[in-house]
């Protein structure tokens, strides 16, 4: 993986946290953008079953061109999709362990395959940056978090066993009051979030020597009635990248 650029930006989050690295000027971060492709595919729709393939995108500064279009197999065969050159942008809160990566393009027509669309819209796609030590530590947590989980959802099918076998009326209420408790504790266990967390390497795509990039991501728009609220239209996936001007 020859990409080593995405994360240079990072640079120009100042933080006192140890995962990031030292202030980088905008002319050196567009600098180093430069020429950076990435090579996208993106599963629409509820069942994910709306592939479009063959998206390419350049880096150029803050812009992101568009060097192949993506296309899908419909009924007609072969289907181009058209879609426009946008902007990036990179998010990163105080101490966090990682950042948030944020493609715009715009699409100027729909297209429909089945009952999945791809609308007419600025759409967003969106990925996790991780720095290294910051997705080892939460690697350790997700660990932790999981295997806690794991212990109350045992739990649960023991009391509810439990509360099935018995004919005594306070041994049930109590039984079903354990039953209880260990579902919420599972609902709090914070497993929900530690499913962000990628726990394989393959999921992950190295950039430059500190940081990583998740290859998994999504895909949405702005609901035109509620600016502020999002439509997932499905997910995204990096499948390669390059640079052209190292």
């Amino acid at each position: 993986m020859k990409n080593r650029v995405l994360l240079l930006l990072l640079g120009c989050l100042t933080s006192s946290h140890a995962f990031l690295t030292p202030q980088l000027s905008m002319s050196e971060i567009r600098k180093s953008l430069d020429g950076t492709q990435l090579d996208w595919q993106f599963s629409l729709g509820v069942d994910q079953r709306f592939p479009l393939h063959g998206l390419q995108t350049e880096m150029l500064g803050n812009d992101v061109s568009v060097v192949e279009q993506a296309h899908f197999t419909g009924m007609k065969g072969r289907e181009a999709v058209s879609i426009k050159n946008g902007k990036w942008d990179l998010s990163w809160r105080g101490t966090s362990p990682r950042g948030c990566l944020t493609i715009e393009l715009d699409v100027p027509e729909s297209v429909q395959r089945n009952d999945a669309m791809l609308p007419s819209a600025r759409i967003y796609v969106r990925h996790l940056v991780w720095s290294k030590a910051g997705l080892a530590q939460q690697r350790a947590y997700k660990e932790t978090v999981t295997e806690r989980a794991r212990q109350h959802l045992a739990d649960r099918d023991e009391e509810f066993a439990l509360w099935k076998e018995t004919d005594n009326l306070v041994s049930k209420a109590l039984h079903y009051r354990n039953y209880m408790k260990a579902i919420e504790s599972y609902h709090y266990s914070g497993h929900a979030k530690a499913l962000y967390i990628p726990a394989k390497d393959e999921q992950v795509v190295p950039i430059m020597e500190d940081f990583l990039l998740s290859t998994r991501g999504n895909v949405f728009m702005r609901d035109p009635m509620k600016p502020n609220k999002r439509v997932l239209l499905g997910d995204s996936t990096i499948c390669g990248s390059n640079v052209l001007h190292p």
